[in-house]
């Protein structure tokens, strides 16, 4: 797709045609007479087709032809047909209760996919029997016609059972003469009659303002014709299996990880991998219930069972609409699991993104970020939720960017800010940057490191009794969570233990948010085995604090120093800045911890370093 011609649901393509058959109606305010047999003068100003072709199902060419001509009042969509036929071949419905397909008869579907779908069916015999698949037949009439080159009907729709998509309508129009056993439609189908995706479409304005309100390009010719509509209409659609974001790994385990994509439109999807070098290859599917796989534009896989050490390769496939064959999007990436005893590592943590790019790609630059086996973001990646799109392009595209230029991808560790639990669109925020668990707390282990991932909550309290954002049960549960972590192996046996939460539990002011992060963390205070350090972010400045401690230690905020009050934690707390990004490298005895600020010189500048040792 041109990427001069913007990214709609509209402009989703299910279809398995080469290109959408498109009609535009005409408007006619003068009166006309209904029930012609197509013989009133408004027809000569309708606009016609005959291009049928036969169900693919069958097969076989047609044997005789097919037309209809549509136009639109203010009030109606009116369409005439003719089928061509050898009256001998006519089969009637016995009466008017028969149904339409015991003879000669036409379906005409109406419809739409994204980002509107409905479907209508309605049915017409050569006797005039009729079906509505709403049981809306006050709304529509139609008189049917004979002659000796075949039948016909006129049939007017009240435009009240229609719904618009930028101007127009899913349209199809097929064909029964059953004496010959010979089905057509105008729009070529696949399997079924039904479906919407490869349905043709009726525009109610004309071919040049229509092509401005899918593509939102102006136009400058003054009109276009029917047949530079559908080719530039086909050049601008996009495929809905096509992948538009990702794929990006997350949830990094010792012996799994996480993968994630978006493709353009609801499709299967699933992930076929091996490990490097073998031909034993394994599928996971992107959601899969009630006897069918998810359709589905976020798209989430859990790979189990790896080997630790191992490099892994995978392919992302998608299934095609209406066929449902297995399509590959030519995306294939390599991953390697870490060593059992890898106890020598990096990551990279960066926070308060803010869709800010710019420090977003600066930061997967700084030193050591090449080296890292994760990057964690700690939170407040949008300012404000302002939809799925911007969770891709002001964050996880650029990762995706970055990871290319390495030989083997970087997962994702993500902790929810404040800011993700805003607006309308925050639960996007669980389909692009989920976890396994349904959770936004969690602990994963990584060589000789126990990570604990909290949530902080919303910067609003809940206390009102309105409880919108649940943050005390949220609190509450993590508490029960924590309390059942410290006597884990996992914590208990890891050389280190690392919390990332996004709101520091520092400063020290009655009713703020900090001491509500200080009282749901009470568990890691009281635990027999102490964290080593805590990563946060939110303040916007660099800042930390002691292990036992009150006041900060080095603040790159005027109004923070040495003399300031903060909450007492057993454990030193570093809270990264907007401008800066931590590199964090784990040996067998020590965690050293480099603070470079990205933003403020050409090259990174170290402004920090903090080592922690090894307890015992």
């Amino acid at each position: 797709m041109s990427a001069s011609l913007p990214f709609k649901k509209s402009n989703v393509n299910y279809s398995n045609n080469p290109y959408c058959k498109t009609l535009s109606l005409p408007l006619i305010t003068t009166s006309f007479q209904f029930g012609t047999a197509m013989q009133d003068p408004v027809w000569k100003h309708a606009v016609s087709a005959n291009d049928f072709t036969p169900f693919s199902s069958h097969g076989k060419a047609l044997e005789k032809g097919s037309e209809f001509a549509v136009f639109c009042t203010e009030t109606h969509f009116v369409i005439g047909m003719f089928f061509y036929e050898d009256p001998a071949n006519f089969i009637r419905q016995p009466n008017q209760h028969s149904s339409v397909w015991s003879g000669d008869m036409v379906e005409l579907h109406f419809g739409s996919m994204e980002p509107d779908p409905w479907l209508y069916q309605t049915g017409l015999g050569i006797s005039g029997n009729r079906f509505d698949s709403t049981g809306n037949y006050e709304k529509w009439q139609a008189q049917t016609f004979e002659n000796e080159n075949g039948w016909g009907a006129e049939v007017r729709f009240e435009l009240s059972l229609f719904r618009l998509t930028e101007g127009g309508f899913r349209f199809n129009i097929c064909r029964q003469a059953l004496k010959r056993s010979e089905f057509s439609c105008w729009s070529p189908l696949q399997l079924r009659f039904h479906e919407v995706e490869n349905f043709g479409e009726l525009l109610m304005t004309d071919y040049k303002t229509a092509l401005q309100l899918k593509t939102g390009k102006f136009i400058t010719a003054s009109a276009i014709s029917r047949e530079e509509y559908e080719q530039t209409m086909t050049k601008a659609m996009i495929p809905a299996q096509a992948v538009l974001h990702g794929p990006y790994l997350s949830c990094p385990e010792k012996d799994s990880v996480c993968i994630s994509w978006e493709t353009a439109g609801l499709v299967p999807s699933f992930v076929q991998y091996r490990e490097k070098g073998s031909d034993q290859t394994q599928i996971v599917y992107s959601g899969k219930a009630h006897g069918i796989l998810r359709h589905d534009t976020t798209h989430f896989v859990h790979l189990t069972n790896l080997i630790p050490g191992k490099e892994y390769e995978y392919e992302i496939l998608t299934l095609r609409p209406v066929t449902q064959e297995a399509d590959s999007s030519g995306i294939c990436r390599t991953f390697k699991m870490p060593d059992a005893d890898c106890n020598a590592f990096s990551f990279t943590c960066i926070s308060d993104i803010h869709s800010n790019v710019r420090y977003l790609e600066k930061s997967l630059e700084a030193p050591g970020s090449d080296q890292s086996v994760f990057y964690a973001l700690l939170g407040d990646n949008l300012s404000h939720a302002a939809g799925r799109e911007a969770l891709y392009k002001g964050i996880m595209d650029p990762i995706v960017t970055a990871n290319r230029n390495y030989p083997h991808e970087k997962p994702v560790v993500f902790v929810r800010g404040n800011h993700e639990q805003l607006g309308v669109y925050a639960s996007e925020y669980f389909h692009v940057m989920r976890h396994y668990s349904g959770k936004t707390f969690y602990s994963f282990t990584q060589g000789n490191t126990c990570f604990i991932v909290l949530d902080s909550g919303n910067d609003n309290p809940d206390e009102n009794g309105k409880h919108y954002f649940s943050n005390p049960e949220q609190k509450a549960a993590q508490r029960q969570f924590l309390q059942e972590l410290i006597q884990s192996p996992d914590y208990r046996n890891a050389a280190f233990r690392v919390v990332m939460v996004h709101i520091p539990p520092t400063e020290k002011r009655p009713g703020c948010l900090a001491e509500k992060v200080y009282d749901m963390v009470e568990p890691l205070r009281n635990a027999e085995i102490l964290p080593d350090v805590m990563f946060c972010g939110h303040t916007h400045d660099y800042e930390r604090t002691a292990a036992n401690e009150s006041g900060y230690i080095l603040s790159t905020n005027k109004k923070h120093n040495k003399e300031t009050e903060t909450l007492v934690n057993p454990w030193p707390v570093i809270i990264n800045s907007c401008t800066t990004a931590l590199h964090c490298e784990v040996t067998g005895q020590t965690i050293t911890i480099k603070s470079y600020d990205v933003l403020q010189a050409a090259e990174p500048v170290l402004l920090d370093t903090v080592t922690i040792r090894k307890k015992n």
